[in-house]
């Protein structure tokens, strides 16, 4: 399952419990959050602490080609 938040602020106060998806604590799916390795180191922080609720196992990095440094 994927669920994509294009266009969401993280600053929006619903954006938390959009991310509460009731999942059964056996269930087999696993969450990865996907940021951009060209965003600021303080986005990127922010965006791991809002995204919490919604228990990321993994994380994967894009725009790898954009980004002169991880996090700059």
């Amino acid at each position: 399952m994927l669920i994509d938040t294009p266009g969401s602020s993280l600053r929006d106060a619903q954006f938390a419990p959009r991310l509460a998806v009731p999942v059964k604590p056996a269930s087999t799916l696993e969450t990865t959050l996907v940021l951009a390795a060209c965003a600021q180191a303080g986005v990127l922080e922010e965006a791991v602490q809002r995204f919490r609720p919604a228990h990321p196992g993994s994380c994967l990095l894009t725009t790898l080609d954009e980004a002169a440094t991880l996090g700059g």
